[in-house]
C-alpha cells in the first residue's frame, strides 16, 4: 500500500472534519482536496488499487453525507430561531 495513501486514509478516519467540503473553514478541506482528487481518479493514481480507492471513496462520501446533514440541520435551527 502506498504510504501517502495509508496516511491520508488514517487522517480521514481520525479527523473527518478536515475532509468536510461544507466546512466553515474551507482552507482546511482544500488542504486535502488535491490528494482526494488524485486518489479518486484512477487515471492519476495507478499506485492505488481499486479496492483501496473504493474504501477511501466510502469514507469520503460518509464525511460528505454527515456534513450535508449537519448543515441542513443548522439551517433549520437558524430558521426556527429566527421565527421565535
Amino acid at each position: 500500500m502506498n504510504k501517502g495513501f495509508e496516511i491520508l486514509l488514517g487522517r480521514i478516519e481520525s479527523h473527518p472534519d478536515e475532509f468536510n467540503t461544507f466546512s466553515e473553514r474551507p482552507r482546511v478541506s482544500r488542504r486535502w482536496l488535491k490528494f482526494v482528487r488524485v486518489i479518486l481518479d484512477p487515471d492519476r493514481s495507478g499506485f492505488v488499487s481499486d479496492e483501496q480507492r473504493a474504501r477511501f471513496k466510502k469514507e469520503f462520501e460518509k464525511v460528505q453525507s454527515d456534513a450535508f446533514t449537519s448543515e441542513v440541520l443548522a439551517v433549520l435551527l437558524d430558521d426556527s430561531n429566527a421565527t421565535t
